[in-house]
C-alpha cells in the first residue's frame, strides 16, 4: 500500500487511463512524495506489518550447481544471508542456516537469491524474530508504529505470551497476557506489567492507517502535481533562444513562492502526524 499511486493521480489530474507517455515520471514522483511524506512525520502512514528480522526460513526452489558452505544473499529485503548445509545430487540447495539476518522479507512469496556456485535458489520465510523492544517495568508498552491494525505475536524473554481477552470483558483476570488498549495510540498492556529488562520483548504486528486521511491524501495529490508542473515548465510565460530570456508567469501561486491555504493545511495534517510521532518516542 502506498500513500498514493499512480492511478489515484491520473484520476485527480485528469489523464486518460490508457495514457501511459507520463507513467514513467508520475511513478518517480509519486515515490518521492510518499517517501517525504513519510520521512517528515517519521513513520510509514501506510498500514504496513513490523515483523523485524528473519528468524527461520526454508527452500521453495532448490536451484542447481551450489555447493556446501556457499553464501546466498536473499533478494527483496535487507541483509539476510544464508550458509548451504547440504545439497542434493544435483546441487540442488537442501538445507541452509541463517548466517547474518535482516528485515522487511515478505513471507506470502518467495525470494530469489545470489552468491554461491549455483543459481535458482529461492528462499521462503518461515518465522520472524519481531520488533524488539525493551520491558520498562510497568504496565503499558507503546509500539513504535501508529494506529494499530492487528497483533500477530507477542514474545516475551524468548516464549509467546497469550493475548488476555478476559481483561477487556471482565477486567477481573490475572492472568499474564496482553492486550490492546489503546489501538489509536498503540498501546498493548499486560496486567502483570512488561518486566525490566533490555530487548526482551519481540512483537509482530500491523499498524498504520488502512484508508489515508483525506486531508493528507489530497495534500499529496497536489504535491506531485506541484512537481509535475515543474517538470512541464508551468512557470514560463515566454522564451527566446537568440540572447536566452526566460519570464515567469506571476499567476503560479506557491510555484512563486507564496504559501497558499491548501499548502498551510497540508502541513498542520503533516505535522499533526509528526507530533503522534513523538510521542511514541517518548
Amino acid at each position: 500500500m502506498a500513500i498514493i499511486t499512480l492511478q489515484d493521480f491520473k484520476t485527480f489530474a485528469y489523464i486518460d487511463t490508457e495514457d501511459t507517455s507520463e507513467d514513467a515520471k508520475l511513478n518517480m514522483l509519486i515515490a518521492a512524495v510518499n517517501r517525504s511524506i513519510n520521512n517528515y512525520v517519521g513513520r510509514n502512514l501506510e498500514a504496513s506489518d513490523y515483523n523485524g528480522d528473519v528468524l527461520a526460513v526454508e527452500v521453495a526452489v532448490p536451484g542447481a550447481g551450489y555447493t556446501v558452505n556457499d553464501v546466498l544473499l536473499v533478494a527483496d529485503g535487507k541483509g539476510l544471508q544464508l550458509t548451504v548445509l547440504e545439497v542434493d545430487g544435483s546441487g540442488g540447495v537442501t538445507t541452509v542456516d541463517i548466517l547474518t539476518t535482516g528485515p522487511d522479507y515478505d513471507d506470502t512469496t518467495s525470494h530469489a537469491t545470489s552468491g554461491g556456485s549455483g543459481m535458482g535458489c529461492k528462499i521462503s520465510i518461515a518465522d520472524y524474530r519481531g520488533e524488539v523492544y525493551d520491558g520498562s517495568g510497568t504496565d503499558a508498552l507503546i509500539l513504535r508504529n501508529l494506529p494499530l491494525v492487528s497483533v500477530k505475536k507477542v514474545l516475551l524473554y524468548g516464549t509467546e505470551l497469550p493475548q488476555d481477552l478476559g481483561w477487556g470483558l471482565t477486567k477481573t483476570t490475572l492472568l499474564p497476557g496482553w492486550f490492546v488498549k489503546d489501538y489509536d495510540n498503540a498501546i498493548l498492556f499486560n496486567f502483570s506489567c512488561w518486566p525490566n529488562g533490555r530487548a526482551i520483548i519481540h512483537i509482530r504486528y500491523t499498524a498504520g492507517y488502512t484508508e489515508i486521511p483525506s486531508d493528507i491524501f489530497v495534500g499529496a495529490l497536489e504535491m506531485t502535481d506541484f512537481y509535475r508542473r515543474i517538470s512541464l515548465k508551468p512557470g514560463v510565460a515566454s522564451e527566446w533562444l537568440g540572447s536566452y530570456n526566460v519570464s515567469l508567469n506571476n499567476s503560479i501561486g506557491a510555484m512563486n513562492g507564496d504559501l497558499t491555504i491548501p499548502d498551510i493545511i497540508f502541513k498542520m495534517a503533516l505535522d499533526n502526524e509528526r507530533a503522534k510521532t513523538a510521542k511514541e518516542l517518548l
